[in-house]
């Protein structure tokens, strides 16, 4: 799957398969997971300075 084809309807079905999404943003990488339902959590991985 393209990065540009990636929608907010297949973020929720990944997370909602179990499936935890790395992503970045304005420099910062941050680490998202479904813990229970509607309960998310969101981890900086790397810190860019």
């Amino acid at each position: 799957m393209n990065k540009e084809d990636y929608s907010f309807e297949q973020l929720w079905k990944d997370l909602n398969n179990g499936y935890q999404i790395y992503y970045t943003y304005l420099g910062t990488r941050y680490l998202l997971s479904k813990l229970t339902k509607n309960c998310y959590s969101k981890e900086i991985v790397n810190f860019k300075r």
